[in-house]
Order: C-alpha cells, then sequence, then structure tokens
C-alpha cells in the first residue's frame, strides 16, 4: 500500500497545468468563514490579488445533508504544478488538472444552479476573468 501511495504522490507533483478544477469540503474547517459570498470574495482574492494573468470561477454550494462546499476552476496563464497549488492555495482542497476544455468546467459551474445537480443547492457564484 505504501509504494502505491508514493507512486500517487510522485504523480501529482509531475502534474503541470494552467487550469485546475477543485472542490473544498467544509470550508469553515479550513479557515473559510463567513457568508457564501465573503467565502468566494476570499477565495478569489487569494488567487487573484497580484497575478493578472489569473481567473477563476467560484461556486458556494450545500448538499441535502447540509454539507457546505466549494467547486471551483483556477487558471493562471502560466502553467503551475499540482503539488505546488494544493500546498499554496485553498489547502484542502482536492484539485485535479483540466486537460481539456477549459471553458467547459467553467461553463459547469456557471450553470449548476439550472442543472439539476440532485439534492445539491447554489448558495454563491463568484466568477473573475475570462477561463479560456
Amino acid at each position: 500500500m505504501k509504494n502505491i501511495e508514493n507512486f500517487m504522490d510522485t504523480e501529482k507533483q509531475s502534474v503541470v497545468a494552467k487550469s485546475f478544477m477543485a472542490t473544498l469540503i467544509r470550508p469553515e474547517e479550513h479557515g473559510y468563514t463567513g457568508t457564501p459570498d465573503a467565502v468566494c470574495d476570499k477565495l478569489c482574492r487569494e488567487w487573484t490579488e497580484g497575478h493578472a494573468s489569473r481567473s477563476g470561477v467560484w461556486a458556494y454550494c450545500s448538499t441535502a445533508e447540509g454539507v457546505p462546499h466549494i467547486h471551483m476552476v483556477v487558471q493562471d496563464k502560466v502553467a503551475m504544478r499540482l503539488s505546488k497549488l494544493a500546498e499554496s492555495y485553498a489547502v484542502g482542497s482536492h484539485f485535479e488538472a483540466v486537460k481539456s476544455g477549459y471553458m467547459a468546467a467553467e461553463k459547469y459551474i456557471l450553470q449548476m444552479e439550472e442543472q439539476d445537480e440532485g439534492a445539491e443547492k447554489v448558495l454563491c457564484i463568484k466568477q473573475y476573468g475570462v477561463i479560456v
């Protein structure tokens, strides 16, 4: 089992991309407290402040059981390593590289309110810039 974990860690360290999708479950447990708008604003500021090349979209949601979580798509014109991103931004999030269809990922989040996502309720959506 240890070998599999080491392999997955090595694989994660080698992933480099410009766009990532992420989910942060229970943001309050990771230091993101306040209203859904305030939490999305904080995540947006943390991602974009001082980085004109960055864009993103954040959706603050709640499950039928009341579990708050945030879906995100973040992008930079400069490629970044997945392991460094996971260590430095929205720590505790599950990140995956978006290998194709950046606009499709953004569109998915922006249309969450219109889609029947089961029992998931969208409380806030924040967009900054354009994902290309």
